[in-house]
């Protein structure tokens, strides 16, 4: 019996499907890589037609095997590639900018890998994971949604021996797309920028009129995450830093602060810049503040000199040093888009702009000696240190680890050479201190070869603290369900959809849907199954009354175990696992789909033990409310930190 592999991720029509299948049925063997399921009514049509059809049900596991396996690689072959030497410099020195001290290599995907902003590392387990399916079958057919993602299949197939055919779907994508779309992104944010650069000089005013304010503590925080209750009495209080806040009020002190805007919770950047007019007494700035147009058109020349000069390097480089072994040449189309995508997308343009307007603030802000950012090693975190390294080397930077990670959370590692110093501009601009907020953290960032890592407190979870010592004694027990969205659009639809097909008719598992503060329903575009309503409460309020959290990416999954709950982690084979929980074995249970789920809220299943789930909170986040960590960090003398105050957590381990 001839046997074909089938491998989608996107509606494909009977009509079109049979056109491509050989005259003679055989076995099919499917491969879903897209959101939801395959039609029924597409399978049922192919066994009319005398196919014996055998759906791949493991892909997601699958995929999470083949994760594993190649995580360390991506990390490796990353640097690998800013490693490679091209008429006698390397990658990352050709692509260094003129004037500006540091390299756009740090700006750009191949080096940040992250995961939440392309597919296209994704693209390349899903391909690996594939070769190996192609051992077992006779031929292939490809129905996939992305053109450069089609041709690697086909490439594999041929070095495989496997003749193929591709079908067209709906949706499918042009070529030049997916690079079109990064380009519109950097002028988007081009143009952003300008557009706020000049609103905020006309309401606001020259922030050097203001600069005779600033603290010595300036915290770069995004904005506004902010206290709503405070916000309307005129106060600002971060959720991010409040707790910091009060310590350095209490201690005489104030800080300054310095916005990203980030479209959070309904709050437009016009009322962003309004709520800062209204916080009296307050040292504010937005780092769009700090730009001159003398700067946004040197950061056009920087992108397009970069993009340019990345593409002649692509042009230098061998095929076989561009794609990591383990995946081999049929990965080449993907790599290419992804090497095109990072210095013809938003990134070289972000990087260039920020390192402007850092280069300024340590300019203007001359009183400011420490400062403080919320570390997920994006491009704008690089810009920073870059700025700081050659403009104020006497500043102190703390980049700090505020909520969870997860290994699959590839911007966050890179390879020891990388982390190496030489004392060179291209060098990875790094914080001059590491601060995790908690112990566990704390360890996976050491043991990744990162230097100068401090255990600190962990400002945004310190409310765990009480829940622990005197957990709530809320009913348990009603397989009370909460559904939580992530940042990830396609990750939380398709959590949606998983409990909607496992739970269809309301009241059957009582539940709720938590969106995401930066994703809403509005912005979701999405129509909650009927089986899980809009939560009318807050996130916390929920989590005290659940049984069951099914979660993605996001940290709520820790807090949800500090509640109590059972923590279900949704897998699917065409969104990356990134659940911070994923690593720890033992304190979520992975579900594969809607039966699995069905399983999965029973009372008492799969549910960690409840001092063993809170001892590894504890573990996890250091809850220390009297935060000696931060008052050493902030108030000891600047020996970059060395013999300051330690944290609880870090005295107790030494």
């Amino acid at each position: 019996m001839k046997r074909v592999l089938f491998i989608a991720d996107g509606a494909v029509r009977l009509v079109d499907l049979e056109k491509r299948l050989p005259r003679e049925p055989g076995e099919l063997r499917v491969v879903w890589l897209g959101a939801g399921s395959l039609s029924a009514a597409l399978l049922d049509g192919l066994r009319h037609s005398g196919w014996r059809v055998c759906l791949v049900s493991d892909a997601a596991r699958r995929l999470v095997e083949e994760t594993e396996a190649l995580r360390p690689v991506l990390i490796r072959w990353a640097c690998d590639l800013g490693e490679i030497r091209v008429a006698g410099r390397r990658v990352k020195e050709h692509l260094l900018i003129p004037g500006q001290g540091w390299s756009v290599w740090w700006a750009g995907l191949l080096s940040e890998k992250n995961t939440f902003k392309t597919p296209l590392f994704f693209r390349l387990i899903q391909l690996s994971a594939v070769r190996k399916l192609m051992a077992d079958a006779e031929s292939c057919i490809f129905a996939v949604r992305e053109p450069v993602f089609a041709e690697s299949l086909g490439l594999a197939a041929t070095a495989a021996g496997r003749p193929f055919v591709f079908v067209r779907i709906p949706g499918r994508q042009g070529r030049w797309g997916l690079i079109l779309r990064g380009m519109a992104t950097a002028m988007s944010f081009l143009l952003k920028t300008a557009w706020r650069c000049g609103h905020l000089r006309l309401v606001l005013g020259s922030p050097r009129l203001r600069a005779a304010a600033c603290a010595v503590d300036m915290v770069v925080s995004y904005f506004p995450l902010l206290d709503r209750r405070a916000a309307a009495e005129g106060r600002f209080v971060s959720r991010h830093f409040a707790p910091l806040q009060e310590m350095v009020r209490g201690g005489g002190g104030r800080l300054s602060w310095l916005f990203i805007y980030f479209p959070l919770e309904g709050w437009s950047f016009r009322d962003a810049v309004g709520l800062v007019r209204r916080f009296s007494g307050e040292s504010m700035f937005f780092w769009e503040e700090f730009l001159s147009w003398r700067d946004i058109m040197a950061a056009v020349g920087a992108w397009l000199r970069g993009a340019w000069v990345a593409e002649r390097i692509l042009t230098c480089i061998e095929d076989r040093d561009l794609v990591p072994e383990e995946i081999g040449p049929a990965g080449l189309p993907l790599v290419r888009a992804l090497w095109r995508l990072s210095f013809l997308g938003a990134g070289p343009m972000e990087g260039a702009l920020f390192h402007a307007a850092f280069s300024e603030v340590g300019r203007t802000l001359a009183g400011s000696r420490r400062w403080v950012y919320l570390c997920e090693m994006m491009a704008w975190e690089k810009a920073l240190n870059a700025a700081k390294r050659r403009c104020r080397p006497d500043i102190l930077t703390v980049g700090f680890q505020h909520s969870t990670l997860c290994r699959n959370f590839l911007n966050h590692y890179y390879d020891p050479r990388e982390i190496d110093r030489e004392g060179t501009d291209s060098d990875l601009p790094l914080p001059d201190v590491l601060a995790a907020g908690g112990r566990l953290l704390a360890e996976d960032l050491r043991r990744s070869g990162y230097q100068n890592v401090r255990i600190v407190e962990s400002l945004r979870y310190l409310y765990l603290n009480r829940l622990l010592i005197a957990p709530p004694d809320h009913p348990k027990g009603r397989k009370r369900l909460v559904v939580v969205g992530t940042i990830d659009r396609e990750e939380t639809l398709a959590v949606l959809r998983l409990a909607a097909d496992a739970f269809p008719v309301r009241g059957e598992t009582p539940g709720t849907f938590v969106p995401h503060p930066a994703l809403p329903l509005a912005a979701l575009g999405a129509i909650l199954p009927g089986g899980i309503p809009a939560a009318q409460k807050p996130l916390l309020e929920e989590l005290a009354l659940a049984d069951f959290v099914l979660v993605g990416a996001s940290t709520v999954a820790v807090e949800a175990l500090a509640h109590g709950c059972v923590v279900l982690e949704p897998v699917f084979a065409h969104v990356m696992r990134m659940n911070p929980l994923s690593d720890y074995p033992g304190y979520c249970r992975p579900v594969y789909g809607p039966e699995d789920l069905r399983r999965a809220v029973m009372p008492g299943a799969g549910a960690a033990e409840p001092e063993a789930a809170r001892r590894f909170v504890r573990e996890y986040w250091d809850l220390d409310e009297s935060l000696p960590a931060w008052r050493g960090l902030l108030f000891g003398a600047d020996d970059r930190v060395a013999g300051t105050p330690r944290s609880s957590q870090e005295a107790a381990s030494a």
